[in-house]
C-alpha cells in the first residue's frame, strides 16, 4: 500500500459503497474488518469471472450461482467497473 494510505479508511469507504453501514463499522474489531474485506474480494472475483464466461447471464443467475442477494450481486458489478 502506498504511505500515508489509512488501511482503516480506505475499508470504511469499500463498506460504506457495499452499504456496510459505520455504525457497524466502528464497532466491530479491525481484523473482522480485513476478513469481511477478503471475503468481498474473493466474491467480486469469483462474479466477475461468472459473468466473463457468460457474460450474458442475468443477475438473478448470478446472484444463485454465489448464493447472494441480487442487490448485493448489482453492487459487486456496479463496483466492478
Amino acid at each position: 500500500m502506498d504511505e500515508g494510505v489509512d488501511p482503516k479508511n480506505m475499508c470504511r469507504h469499500l463498506y460504506s459503497t457495499m452499504g456496510v453501514p459505520n455504525e457497524l463499522l466502528k464497532d466491530a474489531p479491525e481484523d473482522l474488518i480485513f476478513l469481511f474485506q477478503d471475503w468481498l474480494d474473493m466474491v467480486a472475483s469469483e462474479c466477475r469471472k461468472i459473468l466473463a464466461a457468460q457474460p450474458d447471464l442475468s443477475t438473478l443467475e448470478v446472484a444463485k450461482q454465489l448464493k447472494l442477494p441480487v442487490s448485493t450481486v448489482e453492487k459487486l458489478i456496479k463496483r466492478g467497473n
